[in-house]
């Protein structure tokens, strides 16, 4: 039996998202004790939006273990949407919610373009052989 990349199936790589979005509630339910206002959550958020979309800039520029990507993903997104529903639950002020709404794809964005930094980084260390 041949066994194709992980890229090939995609559907592959759903225990690995679903392993990390389990380590992701879990740290994100265990470190809700410490942060108890909107504004210390907004940041928790923001910051695990960037780290979300880090393996996704990376993805789409060198093509790395995507295993691992896949979990560091499911991880830090769920602790990101967790975060929101949590801030929205809470009921912010609607300047909390304006800035959410223009800063979340931005920290998003930041995490695109940092990892794909990163990965032309990584790739410029050890570069890929051409595929015939």
């Amino acid at each position: 039996m041949v066994v194709g990349a992980p890229m090939d199936h995609p559907a592959r790589l759903l225990p690995y998202i679903a392993v990390g979005a389990a380590l992701g509630v879990a740290m994100r339910e265990g470190l809700a004790t410490v942060w108890h206002t909107a504004t210390q959550r907004w940041v928790f958020m923001l910051v695990f939006a960037a780290v979300a979309a880090l393996p996704l800039g990376w993805m789409v520029v060198a093509a790395a273990r995507p295993r691992l990507l896949a979990a560091v993903w499911g991880w830090s997104g769920a602790l990101a949407s967790i975060s929101a529903t949590s801030v929205v639950a809470l009921g912010v002020s609607p300047l909390w919610a304006l800035a959410g709404i223009v800063l979340i794809p931005l920290s998003a964005a930041t995490g695109v373009a940092v990892g794909a930094i990163v990965g032309l980084k990584h790739r410029q260390i050890h570069p890929v052989a051409d595929a015939p």
